[in-house]
């Protein structure tokens, strides 16, 4: 089952929940983290680096936490523009 893009967008992900899902993922192969519900099987080569990516990131500039967004920088340029032009 996908999981669909409004289940995901705006949940907030502590670093530490990042920490655990690395390690996790670290330990199954790749054909089991294709099985994953939820996991595009295309990603699952490439989900553990990814992963431990955001962790080091998230490490490394002090943030305890992150939102997931699924728009672009593109949609969320166009999002302020319209904003501004209602704030007016």
């Amino acid at each position: 089952e996908a999981l669909s893009p409004q289940r995901i967008n705006g949940v907030t992900l502590e670093r530490e929940r990042v920490l655990e899902l690395a390690k996790k993922l670290s330990g199954l192969s790749t054909t089991q983290r294709a099985r994953i519900v939820g996991l595009d099987s295309g990603r699952a080569p490439v989900i553990v680096a990814g992963t431990w990516a955001v962790y080091h990131i998230l490490e490394y500039l002090g943030f305890k936490r992150f939102t997931i967004s699924m728009y672009d920088l593109l949609e969320g340029t166009l999002l302020e523009l319209l904003e501004g032009e209602e704030d007016g």
